[in-house]
């Protein structure tokens, strides 16, 4: 059977529409990996063990995604607090440092298509000292790493700094010699966002709106010349775009192990900020998640994929 025809399969499309899956074209593309072992397993075994270790593979696929995940923070703590102290529930450790410039918020932000973690924001604004607070997940020493989050501007920025950055070890943001730092800036019309490795400066976007949120999607590719990118509103669940703003870096970059936010001085002309759903990982599509179902519809979808074997079953008789 091949994938063109399961949408004729009519059990398993009964159940999906039970769950609440309407994209059935995504979902056939995202559990072909699972097919591969499904027809393995049934090469070997026309049994009823056969087909439920199919149905396993699938949702090991589908499981597959969140394990490439490093960290998370929907920042839903108590509204109010600093965020230094506050202990990310997925890693169980505490952010450091910080003081009343970077303090959990009220409101959650959204964005089309992005699944939401819930929880509140982080308002991010300035005083007459910096505040820094950083967490931390396990290093990842090659390849890329990619870090997303939603960010709205609430004052625009007057002078162009950094705000946020991913390093090795616990090291804070600094700037230039940050492993990837994100930077803000003033531009006509409203305000800007890039990324920096290095370099004289930061690889910007276009003009961005005041009051606006936007989905930031960045890019860094260890080695001894780095690279990072930033990709503005990129479609959530989708594949891959073309980068936004991107930078060949000078700073050479061999492992990097934590995230980290930093206020300026009100005197540096940062601007102000509402910050939310950050996501660090190793591929793509972990920072940038579709909308999914509910658990229940999940488990509704499992039904249907058991349909869904049956289907291949009778289609190689």
């Amino acid at each position: 059977m091949n994938f063109i025809d399961l949408g004729e399969c009519s059990n398993f499309k009964f159940i999906c529409r039970l769950s609440g899956v309407t994209a059935l074209k995504d979902l056939i593309e995202f559990i072909k990996p699972a097919h591969h072992i499904y027809m393995t397993i049934q090469d070997s075994m026309h049994s009823t063990i056969g087909r439920l270790l199919a149905v396993a593979a699938i949702f090991l696929v589908v499981q597959g995604v969140h394990a490439q995940t490093l960290f998370s923070e929907a920042f839903n703590y108590t509204t109010g607090q600093n965020l230094g102290g506050r202990v990310n529930p997925g890693n169980s450790v505490t952010w450091t440092g910080g003081n009343a410039v970077l303090q959990i918020g009220s409101a959650d932000l959204t964005y089309s298509g992005l699944t939401d973690q819930g929880g509140e924001d982080l308002v991010y604004t300035t005083g007459a000292s910096a505040s820094t607070s950083v967490n931390t997940y396990s290093a990842v020493t090659s390849g890329s790493i990619y870090y997303s989050f939603l960010i709205d501007c609430t004052t625009l920025p007057t002078a162009n700094t950094y705000i946020t950055s991913l390093n090795p070890g616990t090291t804070g943001p600094g700037g230039s010699g940050d492993a990837m730092a994100t930077y803000v800036g003033p531009t006509t019309g409203g305000w800007k966002i890039g990324v920096r490795n290095g370099n004289g400066g930061a690889a910007y976007t276009t003009v961005l709106t005041l009051g606006t949120t936007y989905f930031v999607a960045e890019e860094l590719t260890l080695g001894s010349t780095p690279t990072v990118s930033l990709f503005l509103d990129p479609t959530a669940g989708a594949s891959q775009p073309t980068a936004t703003a991107t930078q060949t870096g000078t700073v050479a970059v061999s492992s990097v192990a934590d995230v980290g936010i930093k206020a300026q001085t009100t005197a540096t002309g940062p601007g102000a900020y509402l910050i939310d759903n950050l996501l660090i990982g190793t591929t793509w599509a972990s920072i940038t998640p579709g909308a999914v179902p509910e658990p229940s519809s999940l488990a509704l979808t499992g039904l249907g994929l058991a349909g869904l074997v049956g289907c291949f079953r009778r289609q190689r008789r």
